[in-house]
């Protein structure tokens, strides 16, 4: 049933702005309707409007539809209208706390304002009282700085009127006092007064003009120059008279008058005339010491020869102490007088002393060549073919009867050659120290005002004893020289045995227990040739002399000598026992052998156990005395002398190089020089080491035969079986060859051999035997089969190898030597393949960072070693992840 609205066609029903008609009265309404449905997500395509016309067409179903479409159009409407009023109603809270704040915030600028306006009042108002303060305050301070300046005008009026007074006075007195010094024959007075005049004068001021008008005429100046003069001349005179005096007094009297110079303005030449004297007092007592020698000083310069008994070490030592003690006298007299320039007096006094006791030290130092007669002696020590060098040397004369010990005669000149060098250049360090200080205290007095050696007297660099000392260290070093070389040949000439401690060698005490089992104890000896202990004891005592000179080259002149003495001789002697140790070792080895069955016979005469139930591998005692079985060519002798040798040079090395700056105090070019001369001695030292490490090869190599045998009847031989059951291995332990065999082998072959090293040679020996042994026990099990017993009975011998040889040649053995080894016996006990990974780490590759197994198996050698087993199989093996 339709039903039909009565109306105009032009009403129209309008239900909101929704709808898909648009109304053709309005299209900005339709717009607008557009952008809102649009902006509000509508898609319900709802008519806005229903004309009363399309009504009656339409049925109350439809109707109804279309109502229900209104509404919830309306009902979003409503929503959006609340959410808008939500929106507002939080703007307007908003808005209302900004107007709430704008109002507090204009409350509190009125109030600060008010308050800062009140504040700046009362600034005002303190400024303005401050202000007047101030005015007050800075006119009291002008009044009373006025008062001040006027009582200072008036101190300095009076300070100045005063200064005058004195200086009137002062300058009157000063002509009276000389005047009336003179007068009473007070020279040191008159001195001074003049001295107080003459700095008066010279200070610039206006006292004596002033003094000169007000009272001092200039006839007094006149008077004053006059009597200086006098006094002039009668200082001199005194000091004449006092310089030909030779009582103890002289010098004190000389001192006294010489002091008189720098008052009267002749400083330097008082000290040129203190000098002189001085350098007098100091020669014409070293002539009455020479004269007391019996040395003709008359003939001292023309060719003289003074005669064999004068000791010129004593006179040396008195010229030096004398002019030492005269330098620092002088110093300390001549700083502490007033008129002399202190940063010219020292130096010149020291200087001029120096020179004196130059001129002395070196014809005293010629007269001890000449008499001695050093050139000729150093001449004939070139000679090297003469077999009565040393007797030529100390007689000077091929003609003279033989002496009963030249070679001592020889050391007692090299001494006395010694302690000549060490007076003068011990005299020359100090001299220049002494000079150098006081030119650093002149160089301080002076300021900037130029450089002191310009203004000062100077020490030659060169001095004339110098060349003299220089001449005769080369003598020195000629003849000892020659004493090295003879007492070398002497040393050889008396060579035998001789015993040193077992300490006296380097090696690790930590090891000290392991080496006592086997007879090595730090408290046991062992012997080596008297050669090496002769021959470095003569080098120590030679250098030790030559550093007691106090002389870089002669220190480098020995040194030279003395590497090269060693290398000729001493390295040459132990190199050819080195050569011809070959048959010594082997004959040593069949003695070893006889020397067993002789005791193996005695102990089955004496019903003892047999060797099989004994511990094959405890250590026996050595016994009888080792000195009466060493010869000097024996072959531990060397050895130990060879490692002796290069214990030696090094400490020597060291020694000198540590000793050397302290005794000699040398400049960084010197120092250079001689540690370069002390690199010999290294040199020497490894041709010691070379040696040594030759002839432990040698001695080792003799041994590998023997041990290959040894090997080829136990664990290479086709009979010992690894592949064993639990009965084979309760007899293995019952019996091993392998272990009883070796102990054999070490006492029969190796024990002879280092029967009487050292505990660190018998270390480097049974070292090479243990890396021998290892590698050869390698090479032979790889070729047989295991079972697990059979590596437990590997591992067993492989531990025996590592305590026999880990008390000999040092703990390292069992990581070094024997680590391959050790990891064949542990990888063969693993009970399957898997357990590999437990026991087993990969071999560090090269630049990787370094771990415990550095000397073990590599990765494809594992798999061979597991391949051994004989219930392993090749595909779980071939499996492994290595």
């Amino acid at each position: 049933m339709a039903t039909t609205l009565v109306g105009s066609k032009s009403r129209s029903l309008s239900f909101g702005s929704f709808g898909s008609s648009p109304s053709p009265s309005s299209s900005s309404s339709r717009r607008g309707s557009k952008r809102k449905s649009k902006s509000n997500g509508n898609t319900s395509g709802v008519s806005g409007k229903l004309d009363l016309e399309e009504c009656r067409h339409l049925s109350l179903a439809e109707l109804s539809a279309r109502l229900e479409e209104a509404e919830a159009a309306g009902e979003r409407l409503r929503r959006n209208l609340s959410g808008m009023c939500a929106v507002y109603e939080k703007h307007a809270v908003k808005s209302n706390k900004v107007t709430i704040f704008e109002a507090r915030l204009k409350e509190g600028v009125e109030a600060l304002t008010c308050s800062t306006s009140a504040s700046l009042e009362v600034v005002r108002h303190g400024s303005e009282k401050l202000s007047s303060r101030i005015s007050r305050t800075k006119k009291l301070a002008t009044k009373v700085t006025g008062r001040v300046r006027e009582l200072n005008k008036r101190r300095t009026r009076a300070a100045q009127a005063l200064e005058r007074v004195q200086g009137i006075l002062g300058l009157k007195g000063c002509v009276v006092g000389v005047q009336t010094s003179m007068r009473n024959g007070d020279l040191r007075g008159a001195a001074e007064y003049i001295y107080r005049y003459r700095r008066a004068e010279a200070s610039g001021n206006t006292v004596v003009s002033a003094a000169q008008g007000e009272g001092v005429s200039g006839d007094d100046g006149a008077l004053m120059s006059r009597t200086e003069e006098e006094l002039r001349d009668a200082v001199l005179t005194k000091l004449e008279d006092a310089v030909r005096r030779t009582d103890p007094d002289a010098e004190a009297a000389v001192l006294e008058y010489c002091g008189l110079f720098g008052l009267l303005g002749i400083g330097r030449e008082g000290v040129s005339r203190y000098g002189q004297f001085l350098c007098k007092m100091v020669g014409g007592r070293y002539e009455d010491e020479l004269v007391l020698a019996g040395i003709d000083v008359g003939r001292v310069g023309n060719g003289y020869v003074a005669p064999s008994s004068v000791n010129f070490i004593d006179l040396l030592s008195k010229l030096f102490n004398e002019s030492a003690a005269a330098m620092q006298r002088a110093e300390a007299h001549i700083i502490s007088m007033p008129g002399f320039e202190r940063e010219f007096a020292a130096p010149a006094l020291i200087a001029a002393l120096h020179r004196q006791c130059d001129q002395d030290s070196s014809k005293t130092l010629t007269m001890y060549i000449a008499s001695r007669r050093l050139a000729a002696r150093s001449a004939i020590a070139f000679d090297d073919d003469d077999e009565e060098r040393v007797r030529k040397v100390i007689t000077a004369d091929p003609t003279a009867p033989f002496a009963e010990d030249p070679l001592s005669a020889l050391d007692t000149l090299l001494d006395e050659i010694a302690m000549v060098g060490q007076h003068t250049e011990s005299y020359d360090r100090f001299v220049r120290s002494g000079h150098e200080a006081a030119l650093a205290s002149a160089r301080a007095a002076m300021g900037n005002g130029g450089d002191a050696e310009t203004k000062t007297a100077t020490i030659a660099g060169a001095c004339e004893y110098n060349r003299v000392i220089q001449e005769l260290a080369g003598f020195y070093t000629i003849l000892e020289g020659a004493f090295i070389r003879e007492s070398i040949a002497k040393a050889f000439g008396i060579e035998d045995v001789c015993p040193v401690a077992a300490s006296t060698f380097l090696g690790d005490s930590s090891h000290d227990q392991e080496y006592a089992e086997v007879g090595l104890s730090s408290d046991a000896v062992v012997y080596v040739s008297t050669s090496v202990e002769d021959n470095f004891w003569i080098m120590q005592k030679c250098l030790s002399r030559a550093m007691a000179t106090g002389h870089v080259d002669s220190v480098c002149g020995v040194l030279n000598n003395a590497v090269t003495s060693l290398q000729q001789q001493l390295v040459v002697l132990l190199q050819n026992r080195v050569a011809k140790m070959k048959s010594d070792v082997q004959t040593l080895t069949q003695q070893g052998q006889l020397h067993l069955e002789r005791l193996k016979g005695i102990v089955k005469s004496r019903g003892a156990k047999s060797p099989s139930t004994v511990s094959p591998l405890r250590p026996s005692t050595p016994d009888g005395d080792r000195g009466a079985e060493i010869a000097i060519d024996s072959v531990a002798c060397t050895l130990n002398s060879l490692a002796l040798a290069s214990m030696y040079a090094q400490n020597l090395h060291s020694q000198l190089a540590r000793d050397a700056a302290d005794a000699l105090d040398p400049s960084d070019s010197d120092r250079a020089k001689l540690l370069g001369c002390a690199e010999g001695l290294r040199l020497v030292a490894r041709n010691f080491d070379e040696s040594l490490e030759e002839a432990l090869t040698k001695a080792c190599g003799t041994l590998k035969s023997k041990i290959k045998a040894f090997l080829d009847g136990t664990v290479g031989a086709a009979s010992c079986s690894y592949d064993i059951d639990e009965e084979d291995f309760a007899r293995a332990e019952a019996h091993n060859a392998f272990m009883l065999g070796l102990a054999d082998l070490m006492e029969t072959v190796v024990a002879p051999l280092a029967k009487g090293l050292s505990r660190g040679n018998s270390a480097k020996l049974h070292y090479r035997v243990s890396v021998y042994l290892a590698r050869s026990f390698e090479r032979a099990v790889v070729r047989k089969a295991f079972s697990q017993l059979g590596a437990l009975k590997l591992d067993k011998e492989v531990r025996a190898m590592a305590v026999y040889f880990s008390g000999r040649a040092g703990a390292n053995v069992r990581k070094a030597v024997l680590a391959r080894l050790v990891e064949i016996s542990t990888l063969l006990s693993v009970d399957s393949v898997q357990d590999v990974h437990d026991v087993w780490a990969p071999t560090p590759r090269k630049g990787a960072s370094p771990s415990t197994n550095r000397h073990g198996l590599k990765n494809k050698e594992v798999r061979r070693v597991l391949a051994l087993r004989s219930d392993f199989s090749s595909a779980e093996i071939q499996k492994l992840r290595l």
